[in-house]
């Protein structure tokens, strides 16, 4: 959609009250309110309640950003309010900072807070704020401080992203994982994904590997590398510490690995790690040929980093050695 940025009055009209104080703006093509910044206390009255948005930027903790989102119906899309607030959410009260909605008002996305990280105020400054949420789940309760929340339009939780000192133990279809970054879950409340916080031994459909990836980047919970089918399956993983070695009956040999990228002058730049996926009856590496299971033979070795490591097994020290490359 197109965006125009251009003065509005001061005072706008929505469906949720009288916005004043707007200093700048961006519209849709239409002349539809985008997003603005209000210098004066407005109150919205929304299905969670009357939401003051951000006015006051006199706290160098505040982010310098657009206070109100719309859809271009006019729907509020997002709100960073001025101070936490509780709201009810479908899981209960909870506070929050910013808040993400769906076209149709329901609860998207919900972030306990949203402080500018900056010189005057760091990640362990916020994370000192977060208060420590408990959610009870199927698979049994987890209790930890997360970065965000989302949910389904049907109020079911979606996935929770964890501050980067929370490690969390999670029972999952594999049995009892450390996880780092989140989890994303289905509708009905089965794990969809997790981020292992070290590697761990997974048996899959073609052998024990280690699932890692150590390229995880924590900036949402919402896509792991670590996943499961609706019904508890292993669907995929992607592993930082292994090779496999594909044989099929007429000799053809194929193996798949991590890679290390170069560029001209030989000096590292990306480590890719390798992913694997499994349906029903077959098996494929960074989502290419498809192997079937019966018709191949698979072997499972270590990967290891080129450069000198200071230990035998880099796995077994969960990479706290560090590779020198």
């Amino acid at each position: 959609m197109q965006l125009n940025s251009m003065e509005i009055n001061e005072t706008y009209h929505t469906k949720y009250g009288v916005l004043q104080g707007i200093e700048n703006n961006s519209t849709y093509h239409s002349g539809a309110l985008k997003e603005c910044v209000v210098s004066k206390k407005v109150e919205l009255a929304t299905d969670y309640g009357v939401l003051i948005p951000q006015y006051d930027f006199s706290d160098p903790r505040k982010k310098n950003q657009y206070a109100i989102s719309f859809y271009e119906d006019g729907s509020l899309r997002g709100i960073s309010l001025n101070k936490a607030t509780d709201l009810m959410t479908p899981i209960g009260p909870m506070g929050a900072e910013r808040i993400l909605f769906y076209p149709n008002g329901k609860l998207k996305r919900l972030f306990p807070l949203n402080g500018q990280l900056s010189a005057y105020w760091d990640e362990d400054d916020e994370y000192q704020l977060a208060r420590e949420e408990e959610f009870e789940f199927s698979f049994g309760k987890v209790k930890a401080k997360i970065i965000a929340i989302s949910f389904y339009e049907d109020g079911n939780i979606k996935n929770l992203t964890f501050w980067p000192k929370s490690l969390i133990f999670i029972e999952t279809p594999v049995g009892k994982i450390l996880t780092r970054i989140g989890i994303s879950l289905y509708s009905n409340g089965n794990i969809k994904s997790l981020e292992p916080a070290a590697p761990v031994k997974i048996l899959t459909p073609i052998g024990s590997i280690t699932a890692y990836d150590d390229t995880a980047n924590g900036i949402t919970g919402d896509i792991n590398s670590l996943n499961f089918t609706e019904d508890g399956k292993l669907k995929s993983l992607v592993t930082s510490d292994n090779k496999i070695t594909v044989g099929n009956s007429s000799g053809r040999i194929t193996t798949y690995s991590p890679e290390q990228m170069n560029d001209e002058d030989g000096i590292e730049i990306t480590f890719l790690p390798l992913i694997i996926e499994f349906e029903e009856n077959t098996v494929c590496f960074n989502h290419g040929v498809k192997h079937e299971l019966s018709a191949n033979t698979f072997t499972i070795e270590n990967y290891v980093k080129s450069g000198i490591s200071e230990c035998s097994d880099c796995s077994s020290c969960n990479h706290d050695c560090k590779v020198n490359v």
